[in-house]
Parts: structure tokens; sequence; C-alpha cells
């Protein structure tokens, strides 16, 4: 099953077991304590900026948001700080969900905004003007995020790295993106 399962959405007040969307049917089991199930769901293609921005709500809102939808199957997932890479949606999936439960008991406060790489900004050859999410949690350095896209518009990969790597602007470089 792609991981759809928790989508959050208002269910229908006359069949509230039942929710049509985008990517497939929604079901819900008989308790009603239970995530929803996504049936049949099908890949939602993504900009890497409304992406971030949904990884950015997470860290901010400390709720989770359904992203598996969008990632490949084999998305890839890499921390600076963290040695081994994850390399299946469903493992990030996990994951993510695991670390917004904990933002929220620990009540973290996570500042969370997009930027935007300047013309030469980047250490491997990214296109100025590329979206990155780039977060703090109190007194830490700062974070960014960035993706990449497949050819069918899903998110293939992930990475977050220190922001002092990064030449970013609060605003896209005239004419870029």
């Amino acid at each position: 099953m792609r991981d759809c399962r928790r989508v959050r959405c208002k269910q229908d007040k006359k069949n509230p077991l039942f929710i049509d969307f985008p990517g497939g049917t929604m079901t819900q089991n008989e308790n009603p304590q239970d995530p929803l199930v996504c049936e049949n769901p099908q890949p939602i293609p993504i900009s890497e900026e409304d992406f971030l921005r949904k990884i950015a709500k997470m860290y901010r809102e400390h709720v989770y948001e359904d992203v598996g939808c969008h990632l490949e199957r084999d998305f890839h997932y890499a921390s600076f700080w963290v040695f081994s890479e994850m390399t299946s949606a469903d493992e990030y999936v996990y994951y993510i969900e695991r670390k917004t439960q904990a933002f929220r008991r620990a009540r973290s406060v996570i500042s969370a905004e997009i930027m935007y790489l300047k013309p030469g900004g980047g250490m491997f050859g990214e296109p100025a003007g590329k979206p990155f999410l780039v977060i703090q949690g109190g007194k830490s350095e700062p974070a960014c995020l960035f993706v990449e896209r497949s050819a069918r518009g899903l998110i293939k990969r992930m990475d977050m790295m220190p922001k002092s790597f990064y030449d970013l602007a609060p605003e896209p470089a005239d004419g870029q993106f």
C-alpha cells in the first residue's frame, strides 16, 4: 500500500466512513480512532516548492502532512548529521511521522522558511532560484532541506545540509523559477 493512510481531510457527514479524493478513495475502519486508509492510491506530482511547504508546516505546526503520495517508492533521504541514508518512501514517512510527534510532545519551537539559491550559491551545481527549506530549532545551527523531482513529477530525493554550505536569498533571483 502506498502511504496515503494518514491524509487529514473533512469527512462527508452523510457517509463518514468514505471519502473520495484525487489520489484514490479513503475509508475508515469501524473504530473512529483509527487513521483513514487510502485504497488504490495514485502518485500525486508536486512542485519542489509546494513539497517543501508541506515539510515546513510539519516542522512549524507539529502536524503530520501527507507526503507519501508525492514520493517515489525508492525515495532517498540523507542528512549531513546522520551516517546512513533512508532508501524508501515508507521508511521516510515512518520517520517523519514519529519526528512530528516528538516535536509536539517536546513543544519544540522551530522556524521554517522557504529560501532560494543565489546564482553560484550551491555546492553541487544546483540551479539558481532552486527552493530550499531553512529550519532552525532553538540555538541549533540552521539546516536546509532541498529536494529533487523525478521525470514523473514525484519527489525522488531530499537532503538536509548545514545552511552555511549554501548562499540563499528570501526571494528568487530575477528571471529564476
